[in-house]
């Protein structure tokens, strides 16, 4: 009997026992996750701030305003501008050529206004700095910031341009960030950023907070939107982001860098915030994702735009012919487009 009782008190202790030790493991648990969320650098951290950027040449096609004397833009109305800044290498000189006969080639699609600005960094090699004064000459569309032009400092060189863009460009122009191994159909782009600009017009008009309807704008992501994805927590992976850089579960909601769009005092927004801001080297998490919400902005001022961009990856000769191919359908599809191109 009395061993029994023994037995039953042991067993009542071990059950109390347990439970503590499940209750503390558990507070441990959450206050590690409350400390992680609260001391996260690349949320509220904060660096010197950074200089701004010099730059080796500058695209004096936007500058000069060399495609508004374009004869067939001068009966057209324009309802809105965008300059996409598209993220290149200094030796990419071949893409760069291939995009300017295609979807850059449009300087005008049912009432809107296209400019585009291929993006690059420093380069050392004589030869490539021979072409791309050539280039320079010809085009007139190569902003290069005196910066790196490698994949791992992508966040420089993105942010060089939106510094440029927020200086030099018009208050009311859309900016865009796009890569260049893609093809974009500007003519469900038109489409659908006209959808969003009359949404946001009418919103502002029921609204007793906004009176600019730039400002009820999202961040559009023509590519993908990213929603609750997880850290690459592998090392030698591209994409490799460790625990110590950022220790959330999942990235904050942001465009894929393939394409992506907004207002461009959003950009200028995103810009200032960045110059003081710890860096994550996947600039379209970092910039779209991380900065974003720095700034407080919402999850739902980044929207997933209808499927108008196609990515290609590797370009060799062989996926240049298929992009063309691709290229040549859109453009006999949408032939009846009130169209300019604006050749130098």
């Amino acid at each position: 009997m009395a061993s029994s009782l023994v037995t039953r008190y042991l067993c009542l202790a071990l059950i109390i026992f347990s439970g503590f030790v499940s209750y503390l493991v558990i507070a441990i648990i959450l206050r590690i996750e409350v400390y992680n969320r609260s001391h996260e650098p690349l949320l509220y951290g904060f660096v010197q701030l950074r200089p701004k950027n010099f730059y080796l040449r500058q695209p004096r096609r936007i500058l000069e305003r060399i495609c508004d004397d374009d004869a067939c833009l001068q009966d057209k109305k324009i309802n809105w501008t965008m300059v996409t800044f598209i993220k290149s290498k200094a030796d990419y000189i071949r893409r760069r050529e291939f995009l300017r006969k295609t979807w850059t080639s449009l300087s005008y699609v049912n009432g809107a206004r296209f400019e585009t600005v291929f993006l690059i960094g420093k380069t050392q090699d004589p030869y490539v700095t021979a072409l791309l004064d050539e280039e320079e000459e010809r085009y007139g569309d190569i902003l290069q910031f005196d910066g790196p032009d490698d994949y791992d400092n992508m966040p420089y060189k993105v942010l060089a341009g939106m510094e440029w863009a927020s200086e030099h460009l018009d208050k009311h122009a859309l900016y865009a960030s796009a890569d260049d191994d893609f093809l974009i159909n500007i003519h469900t782009l038109v489409e659908s950023v006209k959808n969003i600009i009359n949404e946001s017009r009418e919103a502002t008009l029921n609204s007793t907070s906004y009176t600019n309807y730039r400002d009820l704008m999202p961040i559009m992501c023509m590519f993908i939107k990213g929603e609750n994805e997880k850290p690459v927590r592998r090392p030698g992976w591209k994409w490799y982001v460790s625990f110590r850089e950022y220790r959330q579960r999942t990235f904050p909601t942001y465009c894929h860098g393939g394409m992506y769009v907004m207002p461009l005092l959003k950009a200028t927004n995103l810009w200032n915030e960045s110059r003081t801001a710890p860096m994550l080297r996947l600039d379209d998490v970092w910039i779209t994702g991380i900065l974003r919400k720095r700034l407080n902005m919402s999850d739902h001022l980044v929207y997933k735009m209808p499927d108008l961009t196609k990515h290609f990856g590797t370009v060799n000769d062989v996926v240049m012919k298929k992009m063309q191919l691709e290229w040549d359908l859109m453009d006999i599809k949408h032939q009846k487009d009130v169209r300019c191109k604006c050749m130098l």
